[in-house]
């Protein structure tokens, strides 16, 4: 009977006869950009940010960046003692195709910026992770947090667990779960699965907070936060005018609107201009065939 090894290298001398790897990792070449020789065929090609107001969007186009902002998520899913809301700084985008994209829109504004997803996931922006509120994970996720809030001190072989877990808590959500708006009388049940939520989370500098502390988490302090943020470059969202797939207005006033805007920006060459004005798209003109 022939020894392990000289079984496993009858295994690999037969698999290089047939062009395969019988053992060891996958080999992938080094110019095997996955994020380039992969397109989905049933989510969107693009990630984008919808926003409720023109101004917000002139914004956008003047910096040619997104400026995350501190938002406050409700943690009362997980069912943690003391652990109910947290907020931190972050833009989202909707991996949503633009002919299903209808009742995104009506909650989240008919303004947006469509940036290529291949750009998105080369600059740290992350699908985020639904969880299921009967599932195993959720209970794990929230008896490894109610631990962690409650038991001291930490076991030395647990000490990178805070910083593992933190990441996951700020690129989770339930699947379903309620909302709050300044311009809602109440928060709306939504289903959260169905935004196709990615998260792009900066790294804030020494001076300020990744996670507001709790007696400033209100509408207020995370104002000042969020003010304080955009004055610092490093953490917003730059992109190229060739980076960008649409510019979306809900109607031709807007389009007009924003055609003046584009016009108008200093710093841009005229090729560039006519460019962003070319990628402005009308909600009004494709409704009829969103679902």
């Amino acid at each position: 009977m022939n020894s392990d090894k000289e079984y496993l290298d009858s295994l690999q001398q037969d698999a290089s006869t047939k062009g395969t790897i019988a053992t060891g990792p996958v080999e992938i070449p080094e110019d095997n950009n996955v994020s380039e020789q992969l397109e989905s065929v049933t989510s969107a090609n693009i990630l984008c940010n919808y926003m409720t107001r023109i101004e917000y969007l002139k914004e956008v186009i003047r910096n040619m960046a997104f400026i995350p902002r501190y938002v406050e998520e409700n943690l009362e899913y997980l069912n943690v003692q003391d652990l109910h809301t947290i907020s931190f700084p972050m833009t989202c985008f909707c991996d949503i195709p633009l002919t299903k994209v209808k009742n995104h829109m009506g909650v989240y504004g008919e303004y947006g910026v469509a940036i290529k997803k291949k750009v998105c996931i080369e600059r740290d922006v992350q699908p985020i992770l639904y969880l299921n509120n009967s599932a195993r994970l959720k209970t794990d996720l929230s008896e490894a947090l109610s631990k962690l809030l409650h038991e001291d001190p930490i076991s030395p072989e647990w000490r990178m667990l805070p910083d593992a877990m933190l990441s996951v808590l700020l690129y989770s959500k339930p699947i379903v779960g309620y909302m709050s708006r300044d311009e809602w009388d109440k928060p709306h049940r939504l289903l959260f699965k169905d935004e196709c939520e990615w998260r792009y989370i900066p790294s804030v500098p020494e001076s300020m907070p990744l996670i507001i502390p709790q007696d400033d988490s209100t509408k207020k302090g995370r104002k000042y936060y969020s003010k304080a943020l955009a004055r610092d470059k490093s953490t917003w969202f730059p992109f190229q005018v060739d980076e960008m797939e649409y510019i979306i207005v809900p109607n031709e006033a807007a389009a007009i609107e924003m055609i003046s805007a584009i016009r108008l920006m200093k710093g841009k060459s005229q090729t560039d201009k006519h460019k962003l004005i070319s990628k402005i798209e009308i909600a009004d003109k494709f409704k009829a065939n969103l679902v």
